[in-house]
This record gives structure tokens, sequence and C-alpha cells, in this order.
């Protein structure tokens, strides 16, 4: 299976057939099925979901 270099802003466990992998922050070399979980979940450094839950600065609040 090949890797992936991915860069990790949150740690978290990822688990697959009975088996859990800690996935430490930072650059870490991880298999595809880990670099998707971390993306979709929104733990890598710059990924939309961190984003999506920071306040917007160009979007006026709510009146």
């Amino acid at each position: 299976m090949s890797k992936v270099k991915i860069n990790v802003a949150k740690p978290f466990n990822f688990q697959k057939g009975g088996q859990v992998q800690h996935i430490k922050k930072g650059e870490q070399e991880v298999t595809a099925d880990v670099a998707e979980h971390a993306k979709a979940r929104g733990y890598l450094v710059g990924s939309k979901k961190s984003a999506a839950t920071a306040p917007d600065a160009e979007q006026p609040a709510a009146q």
C-alpha cells in the first residue's frame, strides 16, 4: 500500500479492521485511508473543515 505525506494539526486515532493507529501532530507518512480520514475530519494543517469552524473575518455578524 502506498504512503502519503500529511501535516497533522491535531493528533487523532484511526481505526480499521480492529486495529487502532495513533497519528501524532506534525508531518507524517500514512496510508491513503488515513490521509482521507484526516482531511475529512479536519485534522490537517490548513484543512477546510478547521477553517469552516473559525469565524469568517470578511462576513459581517448577523443582526
